[in-house]
């Protein structure tokens, strides 16, 4: 009882844009929209947008906040090809991935791979 108490004060106590990441992470298999995500907070899609403009952020900063997060995890576990991960992402365009990986990361995502990979090689390349 004490700690369900407690685990509710804490859950209240979060802003709506760590709750909405979240649930991004939660259904990253499949993004929820902007209205979904509202449906999801009991809200309509403009109060969501305009609450999350008064934390200082947008559902569309949080999109690319989680995808660039788990493209990079991705990118780093070297399990998955580039093509699978921009998919896996939602991006159905290659090049829309890449540039959005570009944007965030200032490198392209096999550049990005390849850096990591390489910062964990025992015996870097000369």
């Amino acid at each position: 009882m004490i700690c369900q108490r407690e685990l509710d004060k804490i859950i209240q106590n979060e802003t709506l844009a760590l709750r909405v990441r979240r649930v991004l992470i939660e259904r990253s298999n499949a993004f929820p929209s902007l209205q979904l995500t509202a449906r999801l907070f009991h809200m309509t899609p403009r109060t969501l947008h305009r609450k999350l403009q008064d934390e200082g952020t947008s559902y569309r900063a949080l999109l690319d906040d989680v995808r660039c997060a788990l493209a990079m995890e991705h990118l780093k576990s070297d399990r998955l090809s580039v093509q699978e991960i921009g998919f896996t992402l939602g991006y159905t365009d290659m090049a829309n991935f890449r540039r959005a990986f570009k944007r965030w990361q200032g490198l392209a995502p096999t550049d990005f791979r390849q850096s990591q990979l390489t910062l964990r090689s025992p015996h870097p390349p000369r």
